[in-house]
Parts: C-alpha cells; sequence; structure tokens
C-alpha cells in the first residue's frame, strides 16, 4: 500500500484554420480542457496534504494513529521511506 495522490493537469487547446487565400484564420474549437492524469505521488506523513494534518491527538487516537508520530516520511509499497539530507 502507498500513500499517495492523484496528480492531473488541465490541457487547454485552440484548433485554428488558415484561409491562405485570404490569410484569415477560423477559430473552429476555442479553449477545450481536457483533465488528463499524468500519474500518482507519494504524499508525506504530517504534510499539508495528508489527512492527519489538522487533527487534534484525541482524534489521531480514535482513528488508530499514534499521538506522538511526528510524520516526515512516505509510506510507499507498504514500508516507510525516509529521505536523508
Amino acid at each position: 500500500m502507498t500513500y499517495e495522490k492523484e496528480l492531473y493537469i488541465d490541457v487547454r487547446y485552440k484548433h485554428i484554420e488558415i484561409d491562405e487565400e485570404t490569410e484569415s484564420e477560423k477559430v473552429i474549437l476555442n479553449d477545450v480542457v481536457k483533465r488528463i492524469k499524468i500519474g500518482t505521488v507519494p504524499i508525506m506523513v504530517k504534510s499539508s496534504n495528508c489527512a492527519l494534518y489538522d487533527m487534534s491527538a484525541e482524534e489521531k487516537i480514535n482513528v488508530g494513529e499514534c499521538q506522538y508520530d511526528e510524520g516526515g516520511y512516505f509510506i510507499v509499497n507498504g514500508g516507510e521511506k525516509i529521505i536523508v539530507a
């Protein structure tokens, strides 16, 4: 199990045809938005994107978390991963 979030981008595009005789542009499609999933990224435990971020110690205990856990690590494939600088 990996604690992650899906990443999406919004693509906007125009389709323009140019009439070579009059050198004028004709917009066929304008500003179409398509949401595309580009992947997933791991979420750091206790970061602002984590579900535990704003929980009080009592709320953490109620959901089965340790109230003393400081976070700052990732859960990837069921194991804790730490970045050491």
